[in-house]
């Protein structure tokens, strides 16, 4: 009976009984050799944490890219190139060569690449329209003449066009302003091919000659373009 007893005492100090309140923790190494599973004494068999270690072999197998899955990217990247090459295709060579041009240099160039984006359909150009009217509107208003550019609503009045001031974009002009009448014709070849008489909202260029105003450019902004013309002219002006 006492070898009995002294066998119990010995197995009871390898295996001590753990009360639901013990919260000791017991580590489970027989597992995957990169990850540790965790039980925790009190709570239920099925609950373990990872504590440490790299991600299993399951984990990584899932995060890995496949075969199919590059094989998709491949095709929807080659997608997307296709379809860049085609859009740009589709411009006509002369007008990618004058949009071109209108980075030169010399403003003789640049007057004579944006005649000739405007003697195309407007449909061919519409993609370089705001950069074209913003480099106009600019270098007409570096001219002499003290020239300023407003945005303003036109009444056509004889021979002179009467001007409702939205508001002042460059130059000197007083903020009080809010009325301005201002005489043609326009001399630039490009400036005319702009112009449109029928115009309700303009991008207006005025230069002061002999006590009037004399018309530069009178460029007429539509609803659905005109946010990105204004704010190519902005930036264009903010540049000089």
């Amino acid at each position: 009976m006492e070898d009995i007893i002294a066998g119990d005492r010995r197995r009871f100090a390898r295996d001590p009984v753990t009360s639901p309140d013990d919260r000791r923790t017991i580590a489970r190494d027989d597992g995957p050799p990169l990850a540790r599973i965790v039980f925790v004494a009190g709570e239920d068999a099925s609950t373990k944490r990872v504590t440490s270690g790299a991600a299993s072999p399951l984990v990584r197998e899932s995060t890995a890219m496949t075969p199919r899955l590059q094989r998709s990217l491949l095709l929807v990247l080659a997608f997307l190139a296709i379809a860049l090459g085609v859009a740009h295709a589709l411009v006509p060579l002369p007008v990618r060569w004058a949009t071109w041009q209108l980075h030169s240099a010399d403003p003789n160039t640049r007057g004579r690449a944006r005649a000739k984006l405007l003697a195309r359909p407007r449909a061919e150009i519409e993609a370089v329209y705001p950069e074209l009217v913003a480099q106009e509107i600019s270098e007409e208003a570096a001219g002499g003449g003290d020239p300023f550019v407003i945005l303003g609503k036109p009444e056509a009045r004889g021979d002179t066009r009467h001007y409702e001031v939205e508001e002042r974009l460059a130059g000197n002009l007083p903020a009080e302003t809010r009325e301005l009448t201002a005489r043609g014709p326009l001399v630039c070849p490009t400036a005319e091919k702009l112009y449109r008489a029928d115009a309700k909202e303009e991008l207006v260029v005025i230069a002061r000659r002999d006590g009037s105003f004399e018309l530069r450019a009178a460029i007429p902004l539509e609803p659905d373009s005109r946010e990105r013309i204004l704010a190519a002219v902005r930036a264009a002006l903010s540049s000089r």
